[in-house]
């Protein structure tokens, strides 16, 4: 059976409308529970910002008996935090006894200024390989993860640690500095886009793919996890779509 274009839309329509009523289920049961105690929450600033800080303020509207402490943390300093409950990163997570959850795919490309490109493009040997990276300045967003990077028309894969010009947690200061053309840049695809098109940047190695710093949510391996912490995890993985960048794609 083939559905009409209007019988999709309204199969679609009452999806929604189903899924809607789910979340609403879900939110009365959750709201049953008398949750108590705190929660600590770490995470860069744009996901803090923009999808942690509201789903945390609405699971906190539900279980007024649960107070919460929200910080701006990055890179692997969640290790040394024993009073940590949850933590969001990006990039692959080294092994340890933390559960990673991928919640999101966040595409990455190498690119440069337009004035830095054309520089770059008369330089010999021109810059064909990763590991002739090395040889330029580079900007990083993370100095202790890897740049990994797979061929288009081969089965080769390298890695590369970059020895950056200017490292930092900060995303908007690594993309000033791109843009003022300090160096090579790693950054997010699907938020540069406008800047690609528009030639403020440049994709380099396009015929190398550079693996994406996806979105993975953090918590300690613990046999009797706090169940307010277990709460608010299955609501952040509920609800997570809803507030998702739209440049990010699903796991």
């Amino acid at each position: 059976m083939v559905l009409t274009k209007e019988g999709e839309q309204l199969f679609h329509s009452y999806a929604e409308l189903f899924a809607q009523i789910e979340r609403k289920q879900e939110e009365v049961e959750q709201a049953k529970r008398d949750y108590r105690g705190e929660i600590a929450i770490s995470a860069p600033v744009l996901p803090l910002r923009h999808q942690l800080t509201p789903l945390a303020l609405e699971f906190a509207e539900l279980h007024p008996n649960v107070t919460l402490r929200m910080q701006v943390g990055s890179g692997l300093d969640y290790f040394s935090q024993r009073d940590l409950d949850i933590a969001l990163r990006f990039g692959p997570q080294p092994e340890s006894d933390w559960v990673a959850r991928k919640l999101a795919r966040n595409p990455s490309v190498l690119c440069a200024s337009a004035e830095l490109a054309a520089k770059l493009s008369t330089v010999a040997p021109a810059l064909t390989h990763p590991e002739q990276l090395k040889e330029h300045p580079l900007l990083s967003l993370n100095h202790k993860l890897p740049w990994i990077f797979h061929h288009h028309n081969v089965a080769q894969k390298v890695q590369f640690i970059p020895t950056a010009r200017l490292c930092s947690d900060e995303l908007d200061t690594i993309v000033q500095a791109t843009l003022q053309g300090m160096g090579i840049a790693r950054l997010p695809r699907g938020l540069m886009e406008p800047l690609l098109r528009s030639g403020q940047l440049i994709e380099l190695l396009p015929e190398w793919e550079i693996e994406g710093a996806d979105v993975y949510l953090l918590h300690p391996q613990r046999r009797f996890l706090p169940e307010r912490t277990q709460a608010l995890i299955d609501y952040i993985m509920t609800h997570w779509s809803r507030v998702a960048f739209s440049y990010w794609h699903q796991p």
